[in-house]
């Protein structure tokens, strides 16, 4: 079974990474996104792709054309026979990589209809290109054998292990420092709000704006969040 991966967002979340490179070429311990995610299916023997391309998707094309050239030691034959040989093998030699251009600003719907020339089988898997650890594979494999439906879909519950916590909060005009208060703004925010402003710092609620002050210790927590899956994926050995 192929997998498909789409490649071509802009990647606008994580813009201080994607103004140079897509998303998915965003490194996580070394390594591209796109490297860990390629990896994780190659793994568990999927080892078919197809990557829609569109946002500098030259940058994705750049690394795959290179990519004996940088994980292996070369010769350089010079002159008017110039040759290159690559010397040891990696451990990726059997992936076959297709990489399709679908537009700069395609849906995924698009996106996925543009590069259905290249999946031979009757199904595929499809999956972004910037989830480092994609779904339990080898089960979501057997659902699709056993069901054989269309589409399945995999989704995982995400689980907030961090608190908010906020020590002021401006409504309109008026200061809250109530605990008690604040405590219902915290309780709107995490059940109500699900996507806050690039730093987290307002928000609308029903009557007016509402505009936070978040406690150090919660961008800490979050910062930790991050250095400790990064050094989990960085750690891995497939």
């Amino acid at each position: 079974m192929q997998v498909m991966i789409l490649c071509g967002g802009l990647g606008t979340r994580l813009r201080e990474e994607t103004e140079v490179r897509p998303k998915p070429m965003v490194e996580i311990g070394g390594r591209p996104i796109l490297w860990h995610i390629m990896k994780t299916f190659g793994h568990h023997g999927l080892r078919e792709f197809v990557l829609c391309l569109g946002y500098k998707g030259s940058l994705i094309k750049d690394y795959f054309l290179n990519y004996e050239a940088m994980n292996n030691d070369v010769t350089v034959q010079l002159g008017a026979r110039s040759s290159v040989t690559c010397h040891g093998e990696h451990s990726e030699q059997d992936y076959a990589v297709t990489l399709a251009e679908t537009g700069q600003t395609a849906q995924t719907g698009a996106r996925i209809k543009r590069v259905e020339r290249f999946v031979d089988g009757p199904r595929c898997i499809v999956t972004y290109g910037d989830v480092p650890r994609p779904s339990r594979i080898p089960e979501l494999s057997n659902v699709i054998a056993r069901y054989k439906a269309d589409v399945t879909r995999s989704a995982r519950k995400y689980i907030r292990d961090f608190k908010m916590q906020i020590w002021q909060a401006r409504f309109n005009d008026r200061v809250v420092r109530d605990e008690n208060e604040l405590s219902r703004i915290r309780q709107y925010i995490l059940t109500r709000h699900s996507r806050n402003q690039s730093r987290g710092a307002a928000f609308f609620a029903p009557g007016g704006r509402l505009a936070l002050r978040l406690s150090a210790t919660f961008f800490i927590s979050v910062v930790r969040r991050i250095l400790h899956f990064s050094r989990k994926i960085s750690s891995l050995r497939y």
